[in-house]
Formats: C-alpha cells, structure tokens, sequence
C-alpha cells in the first residue's frame, strides 16, 4: 500500500471496492473501449462515405448551380445596361435636338 501511495494510485475509494466492483469496472472500461473502437471505425467509413457524395454529387451540383446563376446575373446585368444605354440615347438625342433648336432660334434672331 506504500508503495501505491507513492505512485499516486492509491485512494480511499479503492480501499473500499469489493473485487466484484473491480471487475465490473473493468469490465464497464473493456466494453467503452470496444465501443470506442466501433465508434472511430464508423467515423471513418462515414468520412469516406461524405468524401464520396461531396465529389461525386454535392461539388458537381453546386458548381453547376452556381454557374447557371453566374449567367443568369450576367444576363440580367446586359439586359439592364443595354436599356440604360438607350435612356441615355435618347436623352442626349433630345438634348441635342433642343441645342440644335436654340442654335437655329438664335440665328434667326440675328
């Protein structure tokens, strides 16, 4: 018992376990453990599983999804620009129109 003590395993909770509690701990921690074990080998199959579908599905999707909005937004942007470029026409058509109208007017005055 000295010699735990000094090693630090020593408690008073393990003065008063019956070998029955040890062993159900024991036993409790080998199936944790096993539990573990299955836990981390389903994390890698699931991981491997995710890496699949984001290739093969998920990636491709969206890439697609994406560019279709991409030109879509374009289109709508050339559409809204070309209509902004015909206002802008006409209305310096019309202030030409109405300089050229002055010019004229002035040179009738004179």
């Amino acid at each position: 018992m000295i010699k735990k003590i000094d090693a630090g395993k020593f408690s008073i909770k393990t003065v008063f376990k019956s070998k029955d509690g040890k062993a159900k701990k024991a036993t409790e921690l080998q199936e944790k453990n096993e539990q573990l074990g299955r836990d981390v080998e389903n994390w890698i199959y699931l991981k491997k599983f995710l890496t699949v579908y984001l290739y093969e599905k998920a990636i491709p999707y969206h890439k697609e999804f994406n560019i279709k909005k991409y030109v879509r937004a374009i289109l709508l942007f050339s559409h809204d620009e070309t209509e902004n470029s015909k206002v802008h026409i006409s209305c310096w058509t019309d202030f030409n129109n109405h300089i050229n109208g002055l010019i004229q007017k002035v040179g009738q005055d004179n």
